[in-house]
Parts: structure tokens; sequence; C-alpha cells
């Protein structure tokens, strides 16, 4: 339903332009210049090892079809077999990549299915701290105009529309 990565780093790190750049680990509160011998050594493993994962790894994390898996099986299950074991006062995480319009269309299908499970479902969104609850209280009872909504939650970012069904989904 999100996205599942990671990253392979050595030394410390600084995000340059949203790109990730390795840069030389300071020792003593000082930069040094990187040292011949053993360290550099571990520079060109560390390299090669980077390497390796984006031209072989990468690639083979790329080819797993789309889908549910069972943890423990690996085989694929439906995301009603998925969410079969969920009882009354369980909580359920699903996650997304903000700026995926897929993700919310799977946060919606959980939403529903565990509905269809007969589950009474509520909705946290993390974005919406506990001083917004009169706010959304209002906007999922319909009080207030959406735009009016947006505005009293300092909404900024990307299409409501893709939040809107999850927020008034509970009602």
């Amino acid at each position: 339903m999100g996205v599942v990565g990671s990253t392979l780093t050595s030394g410390s790190k600084e995000n340059a332009g949203g790109a990730w750049v390795l840069q030389p680990t300071p020792r003593n509160g000082i930069v040094h210049p990187p040292e011949r011998g053993p360290a550099s050594d571990m520079s060109i493993l560390s390299a090669a090892l980077l390497i390796f994962v984006l031209v072989v790894v990468a690639p083979a994390w790329a080819a797993i079809a789309p889908g549910l898996y069972d943890g423990v099986t690996g085989q694929t299950v439906t995301l009603e077999q998925a969410l079969q074991t969920v009882r009354p006062g369980h909580v359920v995480v699903v996650s997304e990549q903000h700026d995926v319009a897929r993700h919310h269309e799977n946060q919606l299908a959980v939403l529903r299915t565990l509905k269809n499970l007969n589950l009474k479902v509520s909705v946290g969104l993390e974005f919406l701290s506990y001083p917004n609850q009169p706010w959304v209280d209002r906007y999922v009872r319909g009080e207030i105009e959406e735009a009016d909504f947006q505005q009293a939650i300092r909404w900024a970012g990307y299409p409501f529309e893709w939040y809107r069904p999850l927020m008034l989904f509970p009602r």
C-alpha cells in the first residue's frame, strides 16, 4: 500500500537539492581529508556495494508485482484475507506517499474493507492535530463549507480530493 525502501549510506549525509551525497565524517569536530589505506579501501568497498545494490538488487525489487503478500508464506492474499484478523480495538496503520494518488485509493479500499467486515472505523490523519478536532467535527457533520474547513486547518499541500473521502469516511 505504501512504499517500502531503504537507503544505503556510509559516513554522514546532507541533503543537497533532494539528492543524498556522502560527506566525510568529522573527527573531533573537524572534517579531515580522506585518508589513504584501510579507510579508503572501505570507501571503495562501500562504493562497490552501492553499485551492486543499484544494479542488481534494485531491479529485483522492481520486478516484484504490486499486491499484498502473506509475510510468513510469501503467497499473495486479497485485502479481505489480509484484514481478516482485525478485531474491535485494533489499530491498522496505512501509510502513503503524499503525492501518489493510488496510495490514497488504497487507503480508502482498506477503510471500506474494514467496514465490510462489520468493524467500526475511525480515521486519524497525521496532519490534523488535536486543536483541529472541532473543525474536523464540524466539517464531517456538514456544518461548514470545505473552503472554510481548509482555511481553518491551514490546508496547504496536496489535492484535497485525495483526502476528502478519508476524512468523511466515518460518518
